[in-house]
């Protein structure tokens, strides 16, 4: 761990922040070092060589938000992750969504991914959320960036994610359901499931979501989904 780093500036008084030049994961080292970090604690990485998103895809870093933070507590964090980085987003004049599960979508192009893998050993030990925000678009796989929406600096972003991190963490459950999904890019639209057509209806308190067809009403807990595939209207 010689290469972490305290920062000396604090973002927020709820999170402290890490920093270091390279890693290969953020999110792997919290999940092989987390004994020795506390709640709540943030690594900032300026480069990731070995970045992951589900289903363990490669998701290469240029200058991006680069971020995992740890919590030993239980949070709803598949809901509150991309909710926090969506109103951080908007703080900035940009139009973003929520695809679910924990993808940031703008212009129809994925601008941000979220990881989160918890840990046990017995018992729940921590969850690992793990943030890729693109700053500059990413052409080979057709994503946006910050940067040709607003002039903002990767700190300034990370400063507005946590921030909106820390005040839904104390926000009623009611509220932050309710802003999830009227910030949902996919509610009451077309998408194609297991090669099937589906409309989505709701997402639930547990982060699932609620889609239906003609035959059939299902609810999906934590898989891909297809929008373009479906042809949305």
């Amino acid at each position: 761990m010689d290469n972490i780093r305290l920062d000396n500036y604090s973002f927020n008084n709820s999170f402290r922040m890490y920093r270091v030049d390279e890693i290969g994961s953020t999110n792997d080292f919290f999940k092989e070092n987390y004994k020795y970090f506390s709640d709540m604690d943030c690594l900032v990485a300026k480069r990731q060589t070995k970045g992951r998103g589900r289903y363990n895809r490669v998701w290469e870093s240029k200058d991006d938000v680069i971020m995992s933070i740890l919590f030993k507590k239980l949070h709803k964090n598949q809901i509150i992750a991309p909710l926090a980085v969506v109103l951080a987003l908007k703080s900035f004049g940009i139009n973003a969504g929520i695809k679910w599960p924990n993808d940031v979508y703008v212009d129809s192009k994925k601008i941000a991914g979220i990881l989160i893998e918890d840990e046990y050993s017995n018992d729940y030990e921590c969850s690992i959320v793990g943030i890729g925000l693109n700053m500059e678009s990413h052409v080979e796989y057709d994503g946006a960036g910050v940067l040709e929406y607003a002039n903002v600096s990767n700190d300034k972003m990370i400063d507005a994610i946590l921030n909106n991190y820390e005040k839904l963490l104390n926000e009623s459950w009611n509220t932050i359901i309710h802003q999830y999904q009227e910030l949902s890019v996919i509610l009451n639209r077309k998408i194609k499931y297991h090669n099937k057509i589906y409309i989505t209806k709701s997402i639930t308190d547990e982060g699932y979501l609620l889609a239906s067809n003609d035959n059939e009403s299902i609810t999906i807990k934590s898989d891909e989904i297809d929008i373009k595939g479906a042809l949305l209207d």
